[in-house]
């Protein structure tokens, strides 16, 4: 069951400290690369000389990212390690005690973000990577930054701020159509919810792919927030509604409009946005150019430059705040223009970028599981029981909604050749247009086994679309495919492999996150299994 809405998660969280800051990732595609590549970028920080030669404290963080994709736990890291299963189940239990006590009858979703919000506190976390479960202004992770009560909670103002500590950016990747149900019809009303993230005082950062009219709302969102001298809770209802008030388009400036691609900082009280900032100081082209040439370098998907961006636009704001304290003495000056022409990392600048450049690097080497991920045949091989893998290869990506299927489509094209011999394996989610997703992947002359997803862990709501019905929308299709199904994960994988053998061509798994973690789930197990045998 999905129910959206604070209320449940604020009284599960009343009395749980969130002093740790937090990078606050929405959006509809991207959002689990990115907070991905932001872990590994504050990791290549740690260990930086840049660092080390400045005598800079080392930041502990946390990731929280959604679903979860082998065991209900490694939605949930430390330092980038997915942590201990003992401290998440002994933190969960704390919490569904708390929730049946107190009767607040959360949802699983909500339950696991308290859970990682509780265990980010207890591991004394500095900076928390968080991405947003679905849409963002009524979301669970919502809570961050939301001030608290200090009458009830017996705490002076100061004690209050730190207690709910402020974001330090709240990045929005590509937003598409999805979850219509629950966000909206239009791409306006699901961008709105998604600008729901958006908070006084925070840095936003947007990707600058997005359509026009997605930027337009969020733009118009950023000044709803920027203009009301008002609570977050305020903010949240003032965003909700579909005609903002004083924000008529032939009033917002081109300055804006060009402001909206690189980042922004919302404060109400002030007169204007800081478009200067952005534009002088770190958030330049040479981040672009960073960004394009490390994926370019390493072959990676085209989108994945952009996702890339986005975490060096992140990782340079967070770490501005937390080392260099621009933001922190933002009040001290008079104007936004002052603050601007001395910020641009002054006598760190050649080293920070150096530092930049590193972290980029490190970024594009991480293997995110299930997404763009090469399967290595050796362990296919095994989960097979030694029969022979597919020539070309196997691709395992989660893309479940029209966006992420077109970008896997472009990605597959690239790297096999439009005329390749492919072979699908698919499982989709009930609720999905299946027709939106399949038109961008399968081509003339594909082979496909449809298969379902087994039963997911903590999230008994999520139920697998029947393998006969993608047939028969694949069918309907008119196109001249050769389909077969399987009714679960391992003999459906087993049935794709031979024919990928048989044609001689690549074999694709996707269609869903759920179906990843399937086979991921399989090919370590089959591991675990030839590691025990071997002792």
């Amino acid at each position: 069951m999905i129910e959206l809405g604070l209320s449940r998660i604020s009284r599960l969280l009343i009395r749980t400290p969130l002093p740790w800051r937090a990078i606050h990732v929405a959006g509809t595609n991207g959002k689990g690369s990115v907070c991905a590549y932001i872990s590994c970028m504050l990791d290549t920080y740690n260990r930086s000389d840049f660092r080390a030669k400045h005598n800079f404290a080392s930041i502990k963080h946390g990731r929280f990212t959604s679903p979860h994709l082998i065991d209900r736990w490694d939605c949930i890291t430390i330092d980038n390690k997915t942590v201990r299963e003992s401290t998440f189940k002994a933190v969960e239990e704390k919490v569904r005690a708390r929730n049946e006590m107190e009767c607040i009858e959360a949802s699983e979703f909500e339950l696991l973000t308290a859970t990682a919000f509780e265990i980010f506190s207890q591991e004394k976390i500095d900076i928390g990577v968080v991405e947003v479960g679905m849409g963002g202004r009524l979301d669970a992770t919502n809570i961050l930054g939301v001030p608290v009560s200090t009458a009830e909670l017996d705490l002076t103002e100061q004690e209050a701020k730190t207690f709910r500590a402020e974001s330090l950016a709240s990045v929005i990747t590509k937003i598409g159509l999805d979850h219509q149900g629950f966000l909206g019809n239009t791409i306006e009303e699901i961008a709105r919810e998604k600008a729901g993230i958006i908070k006084a005082r925070v840095p936003v950062i947007l990707d600058i792919q997005n359509r026009d009219n997605v930027k337009s709302t969020i733009a118009d969102v950023a000044r709803c927030v920027y203009e009301l001298n008002t609570s977050t809770s305020s903010i949240a209802d003032a965003v909700k509604e579909s005609d903002l008030p004083g924000l008529p388009v032939a009033q917002r400036e081109a300055d804006w409009r060009e402001l909206i691609e690189y980042g922004f900082y919302a404060e109400p009280s002030r007169t204007g946005p800081i478009s200067s900032v952005c534009k002088k100081a770190v958030y330049t082209g040479k981040l672009d150019g960073i960004a394009e040439c490390t994926v370019n370098g390493k072959g990676l998907p085209s989108h994945a430059g952009n996702n890339l961006r986005l975490a060096l636009l992140a990782i340079s704001t967070a770490l501005d705040q937390m080392i260099l304290g621009y933001y922190a003495g933002l009040k001290a000056f008079d104007t936004y223009e002052i603050v601007a022409d001395k910020w641009d990392f002054g006598r760190f600048k050649g080293e920070y970028f150096a530092l930049v450049k590193e972290m980029a690097g490190d970024a594009v080497k991480i293997v995110w599981p299930g997404r763009s991920q090469k399967i290595n045949n050796l362990d296919l091989s095994d989960l097979l029981g030694g029969a022979s893998v597919p020539p070309c290869g196997v691709l395992l990506d989660g893309a479940h909604n029209e966006q992420s299927a077109k970008a896997l489509g472009d990605y597959v094209d690239a790297l096999y050749g439009e005329n390749t011999r492919r072979t699908w394996l698919i499982a989709m989610s009930k609720g999905k247009d299946i027709s939106a997703i399949t038109r961008h992947l399968i081509r003339t002359g594909d082979r496909v086994v449809a298969t379902r997803f087994g039963a997911v862990d903590g999230m008994p709501w999520v139920q697998a679309v029947d393998p006969a019905e993608l047939l028969n929308v694949l069918n309907s299709e008119n196109q001249p495919i050769v389909c077969t199904d399987a009714d679960n994960a391992l003999d459906a994988l087993k049935k794709a492999a031979d024919i990928a053998c048989e044609v001689r061509g690549p074999l694709i798994i996707a269609g869903s996150l759920y179906l990843a973690g399937d086979v991921l789930r399989h090919l370590r197990d089959v591991r675990i299994c030839l590691d025990e045998t071997s002792m």
